[in-house]
């Protein structure tokens, strides 16, 4: 048992309740064992609350403090963490919502983490602001109906994510304004020519 190890977390704009603080702690702990928290809980018990305050503790001005008191939950138990992870600060964050609960994520951050930069994603220039941000800290929304859609490609250059080849723009096979990947597909037979290609992609 690790929990009476307490961690004293940086405030957000309005606090948490004791009990969403222990979620947001357990979260912390559990991503400082190198795991991926899931925070569950009933409509309005503060799930979105816990996330903000897991990502205030992870942002570059946080960093070191948290990490400071999840190496002391270590030493207090060193064999409830065998396998640990440094934490990395977190300049961008990205949240993927139902369409009606975009602006309920919005109105969240303002009142938690008024400091933080907020945006919408709607289009491929959307992306590229939040990618050339500055700020501390960047959370961009994207609508779980508009990650399903596809976007207009213009201009587009780099690899395909699948294979990576080149993208390339031939306006005889697609409209002008699209591109489309000149490679050759081919089916893996087995894991190892999948892990091939894999790898194939990543290094050309």
């Amino acid at each position: 048992d690790v929990g009476d190890v307490a961690l004293t977390l940086p405030p957000l704009q309005r606090p948490l309740y004791p009990a969403q603080m222990h979620a947001a702690v357990a979260a912390l702990k559990l991503i400082d064992r190198g795991q991926a928290p899931l925070i569950l809980g009933e409509l309005g018990s503060g799930k979105s609350a816990c996330s903000l305050q897991v990502l205030l503790s992870l942002t570059a001005e946080h960093t070191k403090a948290t990490q400071q008191q999840l190496d002391r939950c270590h030493t207090a138990h060193p064999d409830a963490f065998p396998d640990r992870k440094r934490l990395r600060p977190v300049h961008r964050a990205l949240v993927v919502c139902p369409p009606h609960l975009v602006q309920n994520w919005r109105d969240e951050i303002q009142k938690c983490l008024p400091s933080a930069e907020v945006s919408e994603l709607v289009t491929v220039t959307d992306v590229d602001r939040v990618a050339a941000s500055k700020a501390p800290l960047a959370i961009a929304l994207l609508s779980r109906e508009t990650a399903k859609l596809g976007s207009a490609i213009e201009g587009v250059t780099g690899r395909c994510s699948k294979c990576g080849a080149r993208l390339e723009a031939c306006a005889e096979k697609l409209a002008s304004s699209r591109a489309y990947c000149a490679a050759t597909m081919r089916q893996p037979r087995d894991r190892l020519a999948a892990a091939a290609m894999t790898l194939r992609g990543l290094v050309n």
